[in-house]
């Protein structure tokens, strides 16, 4: 990013960040902290492609963003984003929610993504849960099963939008942990690190 002013989602006239210059280069791993409604969550929509700077530019692994025609998408989707929460459907189930980015990105049946997202389900301790609906889901799993249904696809780059919000000591250790792993070069990731 050089020169980025960040608008807020909500309304872009409102300026949440301005002069941000701000390089990541691959493998590292940042904390983007401030108080609460301080735009945290913008700039990171931001740097996800979800919207454009108000001002400034800013490239992902060279490409101009946000990434929006189709013939940029393998490219667009080298970044994973989660949101916090998740955001799952809440008509579909955990598992529906988790295959959803290959079914969608690779034209596969759901018996075809099944067995990934069987792995995937394993990996992140969700099986238990696999076949309820969100709604029937508390939090702190739903949050699991974003970070899922983003790593289905094995971005080269995640954003993690308040990973850690709301939840108890347990849940807290096992993303420390687990983004720890990723960081490293987790075997889901084909031990690539993940920045």
């Amino acid at each position: 990013m050089r020169g980025v002013t960040v608008g807020a989602m909500r309304n872009p006239d409102i300026v949440v960040a301005e002069h941000v210059d701000w390089t990541v280069a691959a493998g590292e791993f940042w904390v983007v902290a401030g108080r609460q409604g301080a735009g945290k969550t913008d700039l990171l929509l931001l740097t996800g492609g979800l919207m454009a700077p108000v001002q400034g530019s800013y490239q992902f692994a060279g490409h101009p963003m946000p990434i929006f025609e189709d013939a940029d998408l393998a490219q667009r989707l080298r970044l994973g984003f989660v949101f916090d929460g998740g955001q799952l459907f809440n008509q579909l189930t955990i598992t529906e929610n988790v295959s959803l980015p290959l079914r969608y990105h690779q034209n596969l049946s759901r018996a075809a993504a099944r067995a990934v997202t069987v792995e995937l389900l394993e990996l992140m301790e969700l099986t238990p849960w696999a076949d309820r609906t969100p709604a029937n889901v508390p939090r702190a799993w739903c949050k699991r099963a974003g970070l899922a249904r983003t790593l289905m696809l094995k971005p080269e780059m995640l954003l993690l939008d308040n990973p850690l919000g709301s939840l108890d000591t347990r849940h807290t250790q096992w993303w420390l942990d687990f983004l720890g792993e990723l960081s490293r070069g987790h075997h889901w990731l084909d031990g690539k690190p993940a920045t």
